[in-house]
């Protein structure tokens, strides 16, 4: 369902009276006084502990179905970053990639749309230390075997972005792919305290990030020759670790993943054949190139 962003969004819900469900909830104005400010917090802990949904102020419901848009919420008292601050205070973790949109009602106040992701992080624990789900309309307390299989959540995640290093020839290789089934979006990379890259500056998609990564592509970055890695007094980094943060196709989440890479696994190791058969045709290749000059020369005198 998508989150609405105008008053004619919310009439749409009223005329065809869309039903709370697990995804889905209205609440009156008065629901988003500060003084209410732990049952908000406990409310939004619930969807993201539960499948995520859609939770309305400033509407009014008669058995749990929406009936009209209410007075709404004074401007004066009550705005977007005081929500998002409580929010983010007030549950631990903070949920990401909640979404909080202002419907202006009339010049003085408003109606808000939160649309709170299904969390994949651990449980989100309200301000009185208990964990809630969504159920039957309303926000009820988790049982222990509920928070431990919440706890799991993030190990169901299929990985999407995977970096390697490979020995290709005589060249060592960072490679950068997208080995799930969907795009990952603003994929960042960031590096162990004191890395340097050998030959600088950084190459730009490491430096900058990827936008829009594609199932399937693959970038490959030359880090440094094995000669130039492994050679005595060398300062190239033969121990590093590659931070990458994506936002997951799946959940919109941003996922945070470590890979570390010791080059010295790689000493001694010898090139894979694919690689000596390309070298031993690309020489015999140049063999030919240098039978063709010779001949044209002998011809040409």
């Amino acid at each position: 369902m998508k989150i609405p962003k105008t008053i004619e969004d919310i009439e749409k819900l009223i005329k065809h009276e869309i039903p709370e469900s697990l995804h889905l909830d209205y609440k009156s104005s008065p629901a988003l006084l500060k003084k209410k400010k732990d049952e908000i917090c406990k409310d939004v802990s619930s969807f993201a502990n539960a499948d995520g949904g859609i939770l309305i102020y400033g509407v009014k419901e008669i058995d749990n179905i929406p009936s009209e848009i209410d007075e709404g919420i004074d401007n004066r008292e009550i705005d977007r970053e005081w929500i998002d601050q409580i929010l983010s205070f007030n549950i631990t973790p903070p949920i990401e990639g909640l979404e909080i949109i202002q419907i202006q009602l009339n010049k003085n106040n408003s109606l808000y749309a939160l649309k709170i992701p299904k969390s994949f992080r651990d449980p989100h624990q309200a301000p009185d230390k208990k964990y809630y789900k969504r159920y039957n309309f309303r926000s009820s307390p988790m049982d222990h075997y509920e928070i431990e299989d919440l706890r799991n959540r993030k190990f169901q995640l299929p990985p999407v972005v995977n970096v390697d290093i490979e020995l290709e020839g005589f060249i060592f290789r960072l490679i950068v792919e997208n080995i799930g089934k969907q795009v990952a979006h603003q994929v960042k990379f960031s590096f162990s305290d004191g890395f340097k890259w050998p030959k600088e500056p950084l190459p730009a998609g490491l430096k900058k990030g990827i936008k829009y990564f594609p199932p399937g592509r693959k970038f490959s970055y030359p880090y440094a020759s094995s000669a130039g890695v492994f050679e005595e007094g060398s300062q190239v980094a033969k121990v590093f670790e590659v931070r990458v943060s994506y936002l997951h196709p799946q959940n919109r989440n941003r996922i945070n993943e470590n890979f570390h890479f010791d080059l010295n696994d790689y000493l001694g190791a010898s090139i894979k054949k694919d690689s000596l058969e390309e070298i031993a045709k690309s020489l015999e290749k140049l063999s030919d190139i240098k039978r063709v000059l010779e001949k044209h020369n002998n011809y040409m005198k």
